[in-house]
C-alpha cells in the first residue's frame, strides 16, 4: 500500500463516521484535507489528485444497491480475457475503510472526448479515413455507445486494428458495457482509452 493510499483511507476514517452516505460537504472536507479535488457521478465519487496523477473511487450507496467500482473491475478483468485491455484506463482494489466502503485506484486520463480540442480532432481525422469498418463501427455504437462517438470509435480502429475491434465488440456484449458516451471515452497521450466501462443498469 502506498503512502498515499494510506493517506486517503486514514483521512476517510477520520471524517466519514456513520453508515449513512456522507454528503458532499463532508466529501469535499475529505478531498480539500487530502489536496484532491472531488467529483462524481450517478454511482460513484472520486479524489482526483492532479499532481500524482490518480484517482481515488469508490462507490455511492445511498440510492444505488450496485458497487459499479467491482464491476468495472470485473470488466477489466474482462477485457484481459479480449485482449482488448490496452483501451481500458486501469483499475484495482487498493483497500477499504474502517466503515466498509471500498477505495479503488485508477491513472489519471490526459482528456476526455468532451474535452478534446477541434484542431486535434481535425488533424487525427484526415488519417482515418481509409482504416476504417463503418459497418462495425455502427454495430458497436448500436450495442454500448449512449451517444454515437464516431471520432473515438475510427481512431481507436485505426490505433488498435479491426480484429481488436471485433473483440472489443464481444467485450462490450458480455460486460453489459452501455454507457460509453463522450465522458467516458477519452484519450491516454494520443491513445484512446475508456475511462469509465462499469455499464449502467439503473440500480
Amino acid at each position: 500500500m502506498t503512502e498515499l493510499t494510506e493517506r486517503v483511507l486514514a483521512t476517510m476514517n477520520e471524517l466519514l463516521r456513520g453508515d449513512a452516505e456522507p454528503e458532499r460537504s463532508d466529501l469535499d472536507r475529505v478531498a480539500s484535507r487530502l489536496g484532491a479535488k472531488l467529483h462524481w457521478g450517478a454511482t460513484r465519487w472520486a479524489f482526483v489528485f492532479a499532481k500524482h496523477k490518480v484517482v481515488y473511487k469508490f462507490p455511492r450507496w445511498n440510492e444505488v444497491s450496485t458497487d459499479y467500482c467491482e464491476l468495472e473491475l470485473k470488466n477489466y478483468e474482462l477485457g484481459k480475457k479480449y485482449r482488448i485491455e490496452r483501451c481500458l484506463l486501469p483499475i484495482e482494489k487498493v483497500g477499504e475503510t474502517e466503515g466498509g466502503i471500498p477505495v479503488y485506484l485508477q491513472p489519471m486520463y490526459t482528456s476526455s472526448q468532451d474535452n478534446l480540442s477541434y484542431d486535434r480532432m481535425k488533424q487525427w481525422e484526415h488519417k482515418m479515413q481509409k482504416t476504417t469498418n463503418r459497418a462495425m463501427i455502427r454495430r458497436i455504437q448500436h450495442g454500448c455507445f449512449s451517444s454515437p462517438q464516431r471520432f473515438w470509435m475510427e481512431r481507436a480502429t485505426q490505433i488498435y486494428g479491426k480484429a481488436f475491434m471485433r473483440s472489443f465488440e464481444k467485450w462490450s456484449h458480455e460486460g453489459r458495457v452501455n454507457d460509453l458516451h463522450s465522458g467516458n471515452v477519452g484519450w491516454l497521450g494520443r491513445q484512446p482509452i475508456i475511462i469509465d466501462y462499469a455499464g449502467y443498469h439503473g440500480d
